[in-house]
């Protein structure tokens, strides 16, 4: 049994009509299946919840972006049993990118469908006072995240969309903000409680995959089933220099500029000196002074492109 759950706000508000041309392939193939369209932020946490303790080995499948990616991991109970597909229909589409999924719809069906390959992929976890989230892509504090902030309610992602060019969203204000974001003092703690101090860390992020922001290789060599996460912090550039780092990340070239560090670990907490915007795979995760990222013990089967 398939079990579909469709963010209708994707891709500027076309994610609906997508919902319909798969349920309507469904229909002619006779696939059953039931589809779910979510109805306020949050929504799909509650769906993916209700859904998988109900049919702990079916076949789930996102239709949306990667905040949609977020919401129904986040929701997801037995993850260790169910099978997960996705649609990809934002403007980023870095799940769909990290794992080689068709950004066409007709396409990402067919795959799931009738699939050729799968992945046993890592889950990863930050956690909160009031439980935990889930992430499939990335999560970060500071800079990154104030840019995802104002990337969801900037009518700028709705235009470029539009023209398809909504993954250049993120590198445009990007640039807007680089001119304005103080950065702060902040501590990262790894596993073996190794400890790193920064003067002046813009951001901090920790990933599954090795891109964000619309194809960002900002961890290049991230690898979601590798049991690791790779962290980035950029700290102490001058912020003519960070123009540099952010267009040389679209191929992974930026390792290499004094002020940008990265490292791998099981779990990683970065404390900063004030509070600071956070995201999860491109959604907001509100305003905090710290971050703790950590993995599942047991991975999530994804069929893959």
């Amino acid at each position: 049994m398939y079990y579909f759950i469709v963010n209708p706000k994707s891709k500027s508000k076309h994610g609906k009509e997508l919902g319909t041309v798969v349920a309507e392939q469904l229909r002619k193939r006779n696939v059953p299946h039931k589809i779910f369209y979510t109805k306020y932020r949050g929504h799909g946490t509650k769906l993916a919840h209700d859904i998988t303790q109900k049919n702990p080995d079916c076949t789930l499948v996102a239709v949306g972006g990667d905040g949609t990616i977020h919401e129904v991991l986040t929701g997801i109970t037995n993850y260790d049993t169910i099978t997960f597909g996705y649609i990809p229909s934002g403007s980023g589409n870095d799940f769909a990118r990290g794992m080689k999924i068709d950004n066409n719809t007709l396409s990402a069906l067919e795959c799931i469908l009738n699939p050729c390959a799968y992945m046993n992929m890592d889950l990863g976890v930050v956690a909160r006072k009031k439980g935990t989230q889930r992430f499939g892509v990335s999560c970060g504090i500071g800079f990154d995240a104030s840019v995802t902030h104002e990337a969801l309610a900037s009518p700028l992602k709705s235009i470029l969309n539009r023209i398809r060019l909504g993954k250049l969203t993120y590198a445009l204000l990007a640039i807007k903000q680089l001119f304005f974001y103080d950065p702060c003092e902040a501590t990262m703690t790894l596993d073996d409680n190794q400890t790193f101090h920064y003067s002046k860390m813009y951001f901090a992020a920790v990933f599954n995959q090795n891109v964000e922001g619309g194809g960002l290789k900002l961890a290049p060599k991230a690898r979601p089933g590798d049991q690791i996460l790779d962290v980035i912090v950029v700290s102490g550039i001058p912020r003519i220099k960070i123009l540099l780092v952010l267009p040389l990340a679209f191929w992974g070239l930026h390792e290499h500029i004094k002020g940008v560090h990265l490292v791998k670990c099981k779990h990683v907490k970065i404390s900063c000196s004030r509070k600071l915007p956070v995201h999860l795979d491109g959604e907001s995760g509100g305003i905090h002074n710290s971050l703790f990222a950590s993995l599942e013990p047991k991975k999530l089967r994804v069929i893959v492109g």
